[in-house]
This record gives structure tokens, sequence and C-alpha cells, in this order.
């Protein structure tokens, strides 16, 4: 697979109307191979083509002679001032055949002579010019010395950007040959930084090195460690054109971290730092208001924390502390507040976050915590040093042996009650996410183990109230909510202290939970002297869940899109697990699928958990983007997402769409079997009822009703669907409703309610229906009423994808009208793709490209739109 296909196409184009096309881009990302590209096509179609290719200024007009039929070469005199004239007359000679385009790789380095020459041909016959050229960010002057934009009309540029981490996967997969794990594709689009040629070295490297492993149904996965020997080499390949100071400069900013504008200048002085961004080694990102710089790609940090202890290493060490000390800079000794102080409020307007800078920043961010925190609990191990370590392990880097050291050798004695709790809950949440039985969990939270504590201590009373919490809350997440909840935990919510707080924390997630949310809400509003006492973030990613849970799907949004937002400030791990999830869900419901992916990149490529959170849905989060993205046709990242969340111990069953069972039916109804997968979903939904789990079962309920409607199901759970999903969900039942009645007026109604209430991607689905059922009576004048307005908001849709109205009905491409045209001709996808020469693979992409705008469920749906 090309990674930059539809540059190619449109460059092709360009050039056989006889446009100039400049092609620009950073080293690695992928000039020469679209050059390449762009000349197999160009030869194809008959274009007369002339290569140039840059060898510097050594030897002047030997670009151009080289690039001459041998004949003339052996005419052209080696030295001279004549030999200029017959190199432009003999280029002159063969640029007269029609068509003929002159392709210049590397035109930065043609010489001046040689680019002389090229500009006559140009400006005497019009002659088009396909050039790469290196991209350097730093250059005051946007066009450089060869740039074609100065002389060539009519000319266009083409930067070639980073690619976006779907990209980045399919180019992956065509590489490996088989599937891949989107740990693996995130992991490499990180470090690469979207990179195409470098995430390609990086991914050969890995698979050379052993990182990327086999897992179940032909897939791959990646190791635990992401690092070799053998990713030396590829990094060393990147850096090996660059002087000594240039790696000297980019070493010590990557050992700094991320850091704020003022103190890289500090470091590096602002000539290096600006010789740097002019080679593309850093990359810079405005966030509330402050600049931050880090190096790029972002897997340069890890080649350089990997390098062995040396003489230069502790000699840059020393330089750069010796810079900072004396500096005005933010607080030298800590890289995490500055961090923390560059990054924005949920308030903010800030810039679109760069998602490989950001995961690094994470990935910094914990690897600094962890080691100072393993150093602060070496000195004193002391439950409060023992519980953050957990907590840091809790959140990501869970080594088993380390975890077990620490639960071993912390000094218990006699610690204040809300240490020995938070010391208490994260080893019970360890033994959970390894699967512990519920037997030894509840051990860990009795108070026979330790001394008693002070009776200094203000909460010294309310231990084993506390603990008798944590007891019930373990119970309820293993096994169920029970029916006594409101009555047992609710005469503990009216004390203060960590008892009563963490009493009214799990009373609020209960009613959450057994579906009764709307009664929740005012509860889950923590005051600060209760949030002192809880999980850190589960209060508040609770609140979210519960806006969602009561039906209003547009305030979960906008709180759980704060909470990351606040997350990513805070660099806080498990936070930006828990919002992300709940985004990503209200998302989904709205139909929403290609957002809900983009909302939980960030905690996806991080490889963060929220394991320390009661009812923690690292697997549902896993178990949701597997259908979102099946939903958004990318069925091998949906089955590789699955196989992730299967491989995550814990239990995410209390949650929507936390479930593996759940999940596999889901994905069996996408691949058109809707009546296994309806039923298995309803059958999910009884269990969930059953261990109390209201909440996630009504969203089974209304899952399977959307894949199979079932009107005498519909009618019993109206009541609950309006309790859950508000109007959103009733009008989708009526929708389907009035569909099985043969009622396409009312299912155009529905679908226009549907719109208004942003669930676009199932408004389309009706609009649709509605057009075909007033086909089928002969309406035409209906048919083409629903059909205007299916167009209206494909339009619309297309719209704010590209920020521009596109001329394209139902912002279909040129191909998938085409395919379109086929389907409602009766071809089926081998015969589609044998009359177009294309692959089948390709062909199911256009047609799921073409389900995801219009919200087509079968291919009569799919036809209708021909």
């Amino acid at each position: 697979m090309f990674a930059r296909q539809a540059e190619a196409k449109r460059t092709t184009q360009l050039l056989s109307d006889g446009t100039s096309v400049e092609l620009v881009g950073t080293r690695w990302s992928g000039r020469t191979t679209l050059l390449r590209a762009v000349h197999q096509s160009l030869t194809t179609i008959g274009v007369n083509l002339i290569t140039v290719r840059g060898i510097g200024q050594e030897t002047p007009l030997e670009a151009v002679r080289i690039s001459l039929p041998a004949r003339m070469r052996s005419q052209i005199a080696t030295s001279g001032a004549a030999r200029s004239g017959e190199v432009l007359d003999h280029l002159l000679e063969i640029a007269t055949d029609q068509g003929t385009v002159i392709v210049v790789d590397d035109a930065d380095t043609v010489d001046d002579a040689s680019w002389s020459v090229l500009e006559a041909v140009h400006r005497t016959l019009g002659t088009p010019l396909l050039t790469s050229t290196l991209h350097r960010p730093g250059d005051a002057d946007a066009l450089a010395p060869r740039s074609i934009i100065r002389f060539a009309q009519p000319s266009v540029r083409i930067p070639l950007t980073e690619l976006r981490l779907d990209a980045i996967h399919d180019l992956l997969e065509h590489r490996a040959g088989h599937q891949l794990s989107p740990a693996v594709t995130g992991l490499l689009h990180a470090k690469s930084g979207g990179i195409p040629g470098f995430a390609v070295v990086l991914f050969d490297a890995a698979v050379a090195g052993g990182l990327v492993r086999e897992f179940g149904n032909g897939g791959a996965d990646t190791a635990k460690d992401f690092w070799s020997d053998s990713l030396n080499s590829a990094y060393e390949s990147l850096l090996s054109s660059y002087p000594d100071q240039t790696r000297k400069s980019v070493e010590m900013l990557a050992l700094a971290g991320a850091v704020l504008l003022p103190t890289a200048i500090t470091l590096l002085g602002a000539e290096s730092l600006e010789e740097l961004e002019a080679h593309a080694l850093v990359k810079i990102m405005t966030i509330g208001g402050q600049t931050l710089v880090g190096v790029n790609p972002p897997g340069l940090g890890d080649y350089f924390h990997h390098q062995p202890p040396s003489i230069r290493r502790a000699r840059l060490t020393d330089q750069m502390m010796s810079a900072l000390e004396s500096a005005s800079t933010p607080d030298a000794g800590d890289v995490l507040e500055r961090w923390s102080s560059a990054l924005p409020n949920p308030s903010d307007e800030s810039s679109d976050l760069d998602v490989p800078f950001v995961i690094r920043m994470f990935s910094e961010d914990h690897r600094i915590r962890l080691a100072a925190a393993r150093h602060s609990w070496s000195v004193a191990p002391t439950p409060a040093n023992a519980s953050f370590l957990l907590e840091l392990h809790l959140s990501g880097d869970q080594d088993p042996e380390e975890i077990e050291a620490i639960l071993t050798g912390t000094a218990r004695g006699a610690a204040p009650v809300t240490i020995d709790i938070r010391f208490r809950w994260a080893h019970a949440r360890w033994l959970l996410s390894q699967g512990a039985e519920l037997n030894e969990v509840l051990e860990v939270l009795t108070s026979a183990d330790t001394s008693a504590p002070s009776p200094r201590d203000p909460w010294a009373g309310q231990l084993d109230d506390a603990l008798w919490v944590l007891r019930y809350a373990v119970r309820m997440e293993t096994t169920g909510v029970p029916a006594d909840v409101e009555r047992t935990l609710g005469s503990r919510i009216d004390g203060d202290g960590p008892a009563g707080a963490l009493a009214r924390l799990w009373l609020g997630i209960a009613r959450v939970l057994r579906g009764d949310a709307a009664e929740a809400l005012d509860l889950l509003q923590m005051s600060e002297a209760d949030l002192a006492f809880l999980p850190h973030g589960s209060a508040e990613a609770a609140h979210a869940l519960a806006l969602y849970a009561s039906g209003d799907f547009s305030a979960a949004i906008l709180a759980a899109d704060a909470g990351v937002t606040t997350a990513i400030a805070r660099l806080d791990r498990q936070s930006l697990v828990a919002f992300s999830y709940v985004t990503a869900l209200a998302r989904c419901a709205l139909g929403q699928f290609d957002e809900a992916i983009a909302a939980s990149t960030i905690a996806m490529g991080t490889g963060v958990s929220a394991a320390g959170l009661a009812f923690a849905p690292d697997r549902a989060l896993r178990y949701l983007m597997s259908v979102a993205a099946a939903r958004a046709g990318r069925f091998l990242a949906a089955e590789g997402l699955y196989t992730h969340a299967e491989q995550i111990h814990g239990s995410s069953d209390a949650l929507p769409a936390g479930t593996g069972a759940g999940t596999r039916a889901a994905l069996v109804a996408l691949e058109g079997d809707y009546a296994s997968g309806a039923a298995e979903t309803h059958r999910l939904a009884t269990s969930l009822r059953a261990d109390g789990f209201r909440f996630a079962g009504d969203v089974a309920t209304m899952i399977a009703l959307s894949l199979e409607y079932d009107d005498d199901i519909a009618s019993q759970f109206r009541e609950r669907a309006e309790r859950t999903g508000g109007s959103l969900y009733t009008t989708m039942l009526d929708a389907r409703h009035a569909a099985l009645l043969g009622e396409p007026h009312r299912v155009l109604q529905c679908a226009g309610a549907l719109r208004e209430l942003g669930a676009e991607t199932e408004a389309m689905r009706h609009f649709t229906v509605a057009a075909r059922m007033f086909r089928e009576l002969g309406d035409d004048d209906g048919s083409r009423t629903a059909r205007v307005r299916a167009r209206s908001l494909a339009d619309d849709v297309e719209n704010r994808a590209s920020g521009g109205r596109q001329d394209r009905r139902y912002g279909f491409t040129a191909r998938e009208s085409e395919i379109v045209g086929l389907i409602a001709g009766g071809l089926g996808n081998g015969e589609i793709a044998s009359r177009l020469v294309i692959s089948v693979r390709t062909v199911e992409s256009h047609i799921n490209n073409i389900r995801r705008k219009t919200g087509a469920i079968d291919r009569n749906d799919v036809a209708s739109f021909h």
C-alpha cells in the first residue's frame, strides 16, 4: 500500500492538465516515494518524462546533462561558457514533445546553473515541472530558493504533512502482510510522529528486534517494553546526516523532555533551537497561551534515554543543570510542574493537540514520577510513599515483582486513617486487576492486619466504617448491585470524614449503574473536603457518566471533554481513561463513531490504565472502540481492539459496552448477521439486569433493538428507554416502529427529529429508509423529499469535516459514486473489484466509507443512493 495515494492522484491530474507541482515535506515524509508513484502513473498514460536529480553545486550543469539521452550527453562540452547553451538547446529539443513533464527530485540540491536551465525551459515552452523539495519549518522565507512557485505558472504546492493514525495503521499492515494490533500501530505512530518513512523504518527495526509478536487470528502485538538495540539503527540513520553540535542539541532537549520555550532557549540557545526547527527536529505546540518544545519525532527521546552512561552524558547533564540554575525560567528542578503550568484549563481556547507530542509528555511524566516515587519509597517505605508508587503502577506500568516487593516491604505502623485507606485501596485494586478471588481482596480491606491509628488522628474512629464501605463497593463491582443498596449505603451518607464521603460516592455510582442516574447527579457533586478522601478522579468521572445515563448526551460530552482536557493539563492518567470512555460512549450514542475514536486516541496511545478506579473502564473503552472502529469500516482494527481488551484482567461488565460478549455480538451483527447479534445482545441485557446493572442492560437493549426491531420488546422497554436515553432513545424507537408499520411520512418526521438531536447517523439511516419506502409505494415526490433532506445532512457533515462546501453528491468521491451504481446494478464485491481492476478489500473499504457517510446498514440501503 502507498500511504499518499490521494496526493499521488491529485499530482498526476494537475500535471496532466499542465500545472506544475511542488511537493514539499520533511525528511522521511515520503517525498521520493510519492515522486516515483507519480512517475509511474505518468509513464502509464504516455507522458514524456525528463528526470533530473539534485547532486549538489560541485559539478555545475551535470544534474541536467546526465538526464539527457546518451547521444546528447556525448555532444556537450565538458567545460566552458558554451556548455550552458548546449545543455539548454538539447533540453528544449526533447521537451518540445507534447505532454512532456520535467521531474526534479531533491530540487533543493540542484546546482544554480542547472536550475537556471530548467527555469528557462519552462519559461520558453511552458513545460510543467514536478519537484520534490525538503521543507525546513524554520525558514523565514516560505519559498525556498528552488521553489517553482517563484516562476512557474500555473503551479501548485502540495505539503506532505504527518499522517494520521489510521493511515499509518494501513501502511504498516500492508508492510507486514497481515493484521496488526492497534497497540502496534498506535505506538509506532506516536514514536514516529506520523512521519511515514520513519514509521516504516521503526517497524522494520521492531520486527527485527522481536518487539512485534504474534497473537490470535494471525495478528501481531507489541512487547511491553518497546525497546531493543535494533531500534538504535533506525534513530541513528535519522541523525547520521547532522553535525555533532546538532546531535548534542537534540540530546539535551530529549533529556529535558517537553519544556517551555524560554527553558528550551536557556538550554540550547536561540540559534541552536532555530537550527533544530529548520531541520524539523523539534515540535512546537502552543497550549493555554504558552509554548512547549519537544524533540521530533517523539521517539528520539527513547533513543537518547536508552543510551548507556557516558562521560558525554554526564557533561551534558551538568551543562543543562548549570544553565537552568542560573536562569529566571520556571523551576528548573521540577519539569513536571512546568509542564502542568503550560497546559490548558478546560475553558482555554487551545490549538488542536499534537497527539504524538502529548503521548510523549505522558510517557516522560510517568517515567520521571515513577523514578522519584521509587527513590522516596526506598528511602522511607511508609504507607504514604507506597500508596503513591502503587497508584503509579496501577496507571500503566504494572510490574508484578516490584508491586509485590512494595506490598511486602512497606512498614505499616500506625499510619493516619486516610493514608491507611489509600494504601489498602491501591492493594485491593491491584489484586482485582490481576483477577484475584473476592475473599483475597476483601481480606486486604479489613483492619486486623495493622496497628490501631493514633488517637490524635481526627478520623481515627472511622477506619472500620470506611473499610466496610470499601468492602461493600468491591462486592458490588464483582457480584452486582444489591437490591438493598439504597437502605444500606443511604444510612451512612450524612456523616463527615472519609466514611461518609466514600458512602456518598458509591451510592451515587450504584444509582447510575442500576439505572437511576437522575437521582445520582446531586450526590456526585462532591465538596472539596469530600474529594480529599476519595480515589482521585472517581467522583468527577462518575458524574459525567451520570449525565450520559440520564439521557443528557450533550452535557455528558461537554463534561467529559472538559475532564479530558484537565487530565491532559495535569497529566492525570486515570482520569484521562475515565473521561475518554464517557465522551466516546456519548459520541457513539449519537452515531459519531469517527469522533469517538479521535476522542480516545490519546488514552489508547499512551497505554495508560484506570485500574485504580472502581469499575475501571479499561476493558470497556477498548470494547467500545472495537465497535466504533467496525462502524467506521475498520474491521481489522476492530478485531485487534477486541483482542487487546480480552487480555486485560478485571471486569467492566457493569458499564455499557463493557463485555466481550456484547462486543462480539455487535461485530457479528455488523458483519451482516443482525438476528444473531440482536438475540445475543438481548440475552446479555437480561443477565446485566439480573446483576443489578440495569443501566448497562438498558443500553444493551437499545443496541439490540437497533439491530433487529421487536415491537413487543420495544413497547415494554419504552419507559426505561426514556429514563436512560431521553428523547433520543424514544425517537429512535418511534422511527423503527413507523418503519415496521410502513408509515414513511412518520419515518421522515422522526429522521428530522433525530437530526435535531444530533444523532446524524441515525437520521441519515431513516432518511434513507423513508426514501426507499416512498419509492416502493410509488410516491416519487415523497422519495425525492427524503433524498433532498438526506443530501442536505450529508453535505452538512462533509462541510464540517472538510471546512468547505463540497460539490459531491452525499459527499461521495467519484469512485464511491461509481460503486453505488454498480451495487444498484446487482453486482457483488468480487464482480465490482474485477470491473474496476481493484482489490476486493478496496471495494469493501469504499462500501464502509459509503455506509459511514449515509448511515446505510445493508446493500439495499447503499443501492438506494444511486
